[in-house]
């Protein structure tokens, strides 16, 4: 598609995973993954045929549905469709999109995707040692594997399993370049140290989980700290992402930012339908004034709004790579 311009990065990366056969790219959240993962599926197309098969897994219900999105953006000319939990793949596709879970619970039903030519995994990072689908990349039989990350696992053994299945890092263009280079925006990043005049009542003798959950239930539901996050998105017209990790959370800041006059306020979390989140993505690009709720394991990594101007972390945390992906 004319309307997409190939960066030099987008292209170089392209070379090295077509020369190599497999390996992983290591390319900065932002840096247009999906693109260079559809410049790989047009040239393999283009030179294996329309017997060529892959399939391309992504984390979630979401992505896979983005992806498809792109894809058809991107205007590939070979077949492609979804299968997810409530979407079968059509029959004799070129390339299927599957998320990772709906890989994992009809895999045995489906003996053809042990002999696929070609295997491409989104998010590839998120591939553990301990993951249950894990078990099952082990069992497809192609040597070409391609993995596409922003960042590499944290734990050294979760860091080698996925180099021992996908082969090494054959590219690497980090955030850093991307943003020197002007590809991305720059990012400024302010922490806010909030002095509580009270603190938690943990239970003396009580498991440590217990006193864990009762600072969560503090934090979480602190009129003042969540306030100063009405106060924050007050005083901005762009578009503001809000990460927590907990639905009660979730409720409590909707029902705060829900009266802050000429706001539009949505809350992303599990039971909301992939339909009304990607309507709530296009709200997001279309207008101004919009905020968006989210749990965190939902819209943190590969979900692409072209329209968001500011990220609250509500929750805190301590995940590098969920931090990272999420600014990406």
């Amino acid at each position: 598609n004319d309307e997409y311009k190939v960066r030099d990065y987008q292209d170089d990366a392209l070379i090295e995973v077509l020369k190599h056969g497999r390996g992983i790219c290591l390319m900065g959240t932002g840096a247009g993954k999906t693109l260079t993962m559809s410049l790989l599926i047009e040239n393999l197309y283009n030179h294996f045929g329309k017997n060529m098969s892959a399939i391309v897994i992504v984390p979630d219900l979401g992505l896979a549905t983005q992806t498809y999105n792109d894809f058809k953006d991107y205007k590939l000319t070979c077949t492609y469709s979804k299968w997810t939990g409530s979407e079968d793949y059509k029959e004799g596709s070129n390339i299927i999109i599957a998320n990772s879970a709906n890989i994992l619970s009809k895999y045995e039903d489906n003996e053809w995707i042990k002999h696929i030519d070609f295997l491409i995994v989104d998010e590839v990072h998120k591939l553990g040692k301990s993951t249950a689908i894990d078990s099952v990349l082990n069992k497809i039989k192609t040597l070409h594997k391609f993995g596409f990350t922003g960042t590499l696992p944290t734990k050294k053994e979760d860091e080698w399993n996925v180099v021992g299945k996908f082969g090494p890092v054959v590219y690497e263009k980090s955030s850093f370049e991307l943003r020197n280079e002007g590809y991305l925006t720059n990012v400024n990043v302010k922490a806010i140290n909030i002095e509580y005049n009270t603190k938690p009542v943990y239970v003396k003798n009580e498991a440590p989980t217990k006193n864990y959950h009762i600072e969560l239930d503090f934090l979480s539901c602190n009129p003042f700290r969540n306030k100063i996050i009405q106060k924050i998105c007050s005083n901005f017209n762009n578009n503001v992402l809000i990460l927590v990790n907990h639905i009660k959370h979730g409720e409590e800041l909707h029902n705060i930012l829900s009266k802050i006059t000429g706001k539009k306020v949505y809350f992303v979390r599990g039971e909301v339908e992939i339909d009304d989140r990607e309507k709530i993505k296009h709200a997001m690009e279309k207008n101004d004034n919009v905020v968006c709720i989210a749990i965190s394991a939902i819209f943190s990594t590969g979900i692409n709004i072209k329209n968001i101007h500011m990220v609250i972390f509500a929750a805190g945390g301590k995940s590098f790579i969920r931090t990272v992906q999420s600014i990406g």
